[in-house]
Parts: structure tokens; sequence; C-alpha cells
């Protein structure tokens, strides 16, 4: 289980780094130019898996809360890994750190 978490969370870093790179670390582009748009605030927020890889306001409706938010996480330690595979974070905006979930 402790691999499997660590793979997830590997595999979501390089997805993040690989987004990142290629629109040369900008956040704030158009989404139709295949870069990510910033979020302001604190909430959940989710590792898209449309091929960018942003970080998105979270799609579940009730990941309004911290705990709810570690309870989908799948890719760190103390995530609850209800999402089945998801990366989620709670973080004060898209480009925010994650607060730890321990």
């Amino acid at each position: 289980m402790k691999n499997r978490s660590l793979l997830l969370f590997s595999l979501c870093c390089v997805s993040w780094l690989a987004a990142c790179s290629s629109d040369g670390g900008s956040a704030d582009a158009d989404a139709s130019a295949g870069t990510c748009e910033v979020t302001e605030g604190e909430a959940c927020y989710w590792l898209s898996d449309d091929g960018r890889a942003c970080w998105v306001p979270a799609p579940p409706p009730d990941a309004t809360t911290f705990e709810r938010c570690r309870d989908y996480d799948s890719c760190r330690e103390g995530g609850g890994e209800e999402s089945g595979g998801g990366c989620y974070k709670w973080s004060d905006g898209s480009e925010g750190a994650a607060e730890p979930w321990l």
C-alpha cells in the first residue's frame, strides 16, 4: 500500500513538472493553449487528468473541507484514497503549496 502511494505521488509530480516545463512555468495563460489557469483561494484542488496536469478546483461537490479533501487524496501519505487514484491537495490556490495531511 505504501509503495503504491509513493508510486502514485511520484507519477503526479512528474506529470505536474512536465506540464510546468512545457508552458515555461507560467500557469496563468488561457486553458485552450494547453496551459494552466491560476485559481486563488483556500480550497481543495485536484490534479486534472486532461493531459495538461493542472491543479484545478476539486470536482467532488463535498470536497469543501480539509478533511474531505484529505479523504479523496490517493497520492500523498495520509490521504484516504477514496478517489481511487486521484491527487488532491488543500492549498491557498492552485499554485500554492499543499498543506500536509499529517
